[in-house]
């Protein structure tokens, strides 16, 4: 289902990449929610390393990984959801769930490694993919990190998208421009953990491409060989 729905984001954000006028409101309801620079509570995910402890039963004590199905695997429980819950609600159900073989299930659970710690960066950058999260990484130096924009980038309305609550995603456009002339630093975002940064192509771009392909279309051999009336493409 996660997969599902970053291929509807993705194929959403590629559809919308040439369209100037694009203008969603993260205020709006619908299929996004209402946007809130709030930093997110952390919730684990597949490759994290999470310490459980039981005061009252230490050999029952382990190191686990979150496992690629989002479980970890507790010698006397078995697996054990732990994918999309935090510290505290994981600790609430192992106390549970501990409740029912020991007398006094005194869990504690802490993160140890964060092996989820990525952002994705896609469109009009030079290294488009997942990069790993650095502490207080803001959107500028995230393209930065993506080796910097292409010269068909649209600066004014870079599309940043984040997990937000009711399994509704938050969508944002910033003004990448305005942060790098100096005249919207608010809008210089620190990056959260799985947030979609999405650099569309401007329409000047987008207008080119479609004329290449218009003539590609109408020619029938290659317009690579028409040096005297076409460009080479």
């Amino acid at each position: 289902m996660r997969r599902l729905k970053a291929g509807l984001i993705l194929a959403w954000l590629l559809a919308a990449s040439g369209c100037a006028h694009l203008q969603p409101s993260p205020q709006t309801g619908g299929d996004w929610a209402t946007w809130d620079d709030l930093p997110a509570r952390y919730r684990f995910y597949p490759g994290d390393e999470i310490d459980i402890k039981l005061l009252h039963a230490p050999e029952l004590s382990d190191r686990v990984i979150v496992a690629p199905d989002g479980s970890i695997q507790l010698e006397l429980l078995g697996p054990v959801r732990a994918e999309g819950r935090t510290a505290e609600e994981l600790e609430a159900e192992l106390h549970r769930l501990y409740a029912k073989e020991l007398r006094q299930p005194e869990v504690s659970v802490a993160p140890r490694l964060y092996g989820s710690e990525a952002f994705y960066i896609a469109g009009e950058v030079n290294n488009p993919g997942a990069i790993r999260l650095t502490p207080r990484l803001s959107l500028l130096k995230a393209v930065i990190a993506a080796g910097g924009v292409k010269d068909t980038a649209n600066l004014d309305q870079v599309i940043l998208i984040r997990r937000g609550g009711q399994e509704k995603p938050m969508l944002k456009l910033i003004d990448l421009r305005g942060i790098m002339e100096g005249r919207r630093p608010e809008d210089d975002l620190l990056l959260q953990r799985f947030d979609l940064v999405f650099v569309a192509r401007s329409g000047i771009a987008e207008a080119d491409l479609r004329s290449k392909q218009y003539v590609r279309d109408l020619l029938p051999i290659d317009p690579g060989l028409w040096f005297g009336y076409f460009p080479v493409m």
